[in-house]
């Protein structure tokens, strides 16, 4: 850690692949919104939102967070026992929000119900590809196979991208997009497959060493996967009170901004993320003082991000006019608005880690739990006086606020430990 960015660092050449990986997946996904927009009006990308958003919150406790605990056993058989883990779990809440779904399609009253037609019954489909992804995904940086990593990110954007252009071009609208991103978490999920071909058969071959697995990881769905699911939440929870306050088109306008301000964290932090979380880990374990990494992280990725989130914050509307067309104006104003909260946002995603390394995950979720009061009630705030510009804005304010709060206590937290703790 020492030189944290020399080329002739494996920690660079890990980077690298999993930053390529996630670029090229970006980059698709960049290529195909200009002809996605044009194919598909606001309203049906507003479909797809709700679609997504609802999916994103399932498939983020699909596990039950066991995959998180993948990294954390010396034995290859503990990991893939809890991969197998995992695997079931996904299924477990793939049946549950399946019996969600027929709920909503069959009561009378159900809010959304024209939105809620008949292909929300792919939303199971896609909490179990999701959710084994995730666990496969873990597995891979385990192992550091990075370059399969890639492949599944990168095979995972383009299936969904093709699926949607060519379904939307054939008329299926809105429904090409939900089913391009069900066949993109199916293909992700196949291109990672390969490495553990009897993992639904352990149970019956290891139920002693499994019993023991869910005994001993049992803090991962206790305090975990609320924490995730409250995180999911705060972002996605969003377009359920945007499609309730306002019309359905301000719900695509916030997914397409959310979409394009969030594009450097998957891009960069995400990446940095899954890179740095075992690297700090076996740093804490030697009670090393991470400040001095942590500082210079900041400062890198400021460096880094600060032109771009400015240039977003002053020709948002221009630029979104014209990538995704006329009609997509709206969508800049929002991006426009949160530019300032999602680049802290991006600065303190690598660093988050933390929370886990340090068993803090209940104060993390305190944190979490805040700025979801606060982010929601901005919106409602908005809602009440008819003004989405209005909501947004506090929305920053409030998220900006958490979020420096965020960065200085990950800070502090990368301090030794006293022998005493």
């Amino acid at each position: 850690m020492i030189k944290l960015f020399s080329k002739r660092s494996g920690f660079f050449k890990n980077v690298t692949t999993l930053v390529t990986g996630t670029a090229l997946a970006q980059l698709i996904n960049i290529l195909s919104t200009p002809l996605l927009t044009r194919i598909y009006s606001p309203e049906e990308f507003a479909v797809f939102q709700l679609f997504y958003s609802t999916a994103s919150i399932f498939a983020v406790v699909a596990t039950l967070r066991y995959e998180v605990a993948i990294m954390a056993p010396e034995e290859e058989e503990e990991a893939l026992d809890l991969v197998s883990i995992s695997f079931y779990s996904s299924f477990l809440i793939a049946l549950i929000s399946l019996l969600l779904v027929l709920f909503w399609k069959y009561r009378g009253d159900a809010p959304m119900q024209a939105a809620f037609n008949n292909w929300y019954f792919l939303l199971p489909l896609y909490i179990v590809f999701a959710g084994l992804l995730q666990s496969l995904n873990i597995l891979s940086l385990r192992r550091k196979t990075f370059t399969r990593n890639l492949m599944s990110r990168v095979g995972s954007a383009l299936i969904a991208a093709v699926s949607g252009i060519l379904m939307g071009w054939k008329g299926w609208k809105p429904s090409g997009l939900l089913i391009g991103s069900v066949t993109g978490q199916f293909t992700g999920f196949l291109c990672l497959l390969k490495d553990v071909p009897d993992i639904l058969s352990r149970p019956l071959r290891r139920p002693t060493a499994m019993k023991k697995c869910l005994r001993l990881y049992k803090n991962y769905p206790v305090y975990n996967a609320p924490h995730a699911l409250i995180d999911t939440f705060q972002d996605q929870g969003l377009v359920f009170f945007l499609n309730h306050y306002f019309v359905p088109a301000i719900v695509s306008y916030y997914g397409q901004a959310f979409r394009v301000l969030k594009a450097p964290i998957g891009f960069i932090g995400s990446a940095l993320y899954q890179v740095v979380f075992p690297k700090f880990t076996e740093m804490s374990r030697q009670n090393a003082d991470m400040r001095p990494h942590v500082r210079k992280l900041y400062i890198r990725l400021a460096a880094l991000g600060l032109p771009g989130f400015i240039l977003l914050w002053v020709y948002a509307e221009s630029l979104f006019a014209w990538f995704f067309g006329k009609g997509w104006e709206e969508a800049g104003t929002i991006a426009g608005i949160m530019a300032p909260w999602l680049f802290l946002n991006f600065l303190a995603s690598p660093v988050s880690c933390f929370a886990l390394i340090r068993n803090k995950q209940r104060q993390a979720a305190i944190i979490t739990i805040t700025e979801v009061i606060l982010r929601f009630s901005a919106i409602i705030a908005g809602g009440y006086y008819g003004s989405y510009i209005l909501g947004f804005t506090l929305l920053t304010l409030a998220g900006s606020l958490v979020m420096l709060y965020a960065l200085v206590w990950y800070y502090r937290l990368a301090a030794p430990l006293r022998v005493s703790e």
